[in-house]
Order: structure tokens, then C-alpha cells, then sequence
């Protein structure tokens, strides 16, 4: 869906998306990242983490975000899996488009 949204606790919670360049978070704040990936060709795709780099008081911090994703693509009129309940009323709440 974007803008991405998210059923938590059944409350539907719109994502705001801002560049990461420059980014600020405050201490003890969450934050969730999302990526934007372009298929070349169908097939089954896996990537297993990020490598973050940040900056804290003039120091580099470098961490590895170990959670990944893996998916199939699929051409057109190949069957698409149906959103789920929370994914429709989610989207409808938000304005969300469900992508294609």
C-alpha cells in the first residue's frame, strides 16, 4: 500500500515518509524504514538486512539491521494473493492505494 499503513492494535496508522538524508530522531524514538524496490525481471527475491550508518554528538556509529524480506514477482495475470481485511480498511481509512 502506499502510503504505507498499518493495523496495530486495530487502529489503522498512516506511515509518514520523510528522505533519510538529514533525518533527526530523538532519543528513544522509533523509527520504521520503507524501500522502494524495482523488479527487472520475474523470479523469487531475498535481501537480509540494511547496513545502517548514523552519526551521534560528531561520532559514526555503523549497525546491521538484521531483518530482511523475501518475495516472488510476478508477471501480469498471474494470480496476486487478495489483501487481507485489516490491508482493505486500512487503505480505505487512509486513502492508501493497494499497489498492483
Amino acid at each position: 500500500m502506499y502510503p504505507p499503513t498499518l493495523a496495530i492494535d486495530g487502529a489503522c496508522l498512516l506511515q509518514p515518509l520523510v528522505h533519510v538524508n538529514g533525518f533527526r530522531l530523538a532519543p528513544d524514538e522509533a523509527a520504521r524504514a520503507v524501500f522502494i524496490m524495482e523488479a527487472v525481471g520475474t523470479g523469487s527475491f531475498e535481501w537480509r538486512g540494511v547496513d545502517v550508518t548514523y552519526e551521534l554528538n560528531g561520532d559514526t556509529y555503523h549497525e546491521i539491521i538484521t531483518q530482511g524480506q523475501r518475495g516472488t514477482v510476478i508477471t501480469k495475470g498471474d494470480e496476486f494473493p487478495d489483501p487481507t481485511p485489516d490491508e482493505k480498511r486500512c487503505a480505505r481509512e487512509n486513502g492508501s492505494r493497494l499497489l498492483p
